[in-house]
C-alpha cells in the first residue's frame, strides 16, 4: 500500500477515525517532489505536512514540533 492508497483507505473509513484524525496529524513522507503529488495529498483534507525525502533531522524535528503544538 503506498501513501495515496493509505489516504484513500483512511478517507473511506474516516467516520471510524474521526476522533483520531483530530489528535494524530498525518505527515506524508515521500520521495516525490512533484507538485501534483503534493497538491493531491493536501487536497484530501487530512494531510498535515508533506515532507520530501531525503529530509534532514532538523526539518523533521521542526515539523513534528509544529504539528504537536
Amino acid at each position: 500500500m503506498d501513501g495515496f492508497e493509505f489516504l484513500d483507505h483512511f478517507k473511506q473509513k474516516r467516520a471510524q477515525f474521526l476522533d483520531l484524525e483530530k489528535i494524530i496529524p498525518i505527515v506524508m513522507l515521500t520521495s516525490s517532489a512533484n507538485n501534483q503529488d503534493k497538491e493531491k495529498a493536501f487536497s484530501t483534507g487530512i494531510v498535515s505536512q508533506y515532507i520530501i525525502k531525503p529530509s534532514d533531522i532538523i526539518e523533521m524535528e521542526t515539523i513534528i514540533k509544529e504539528i504537536s503544538a
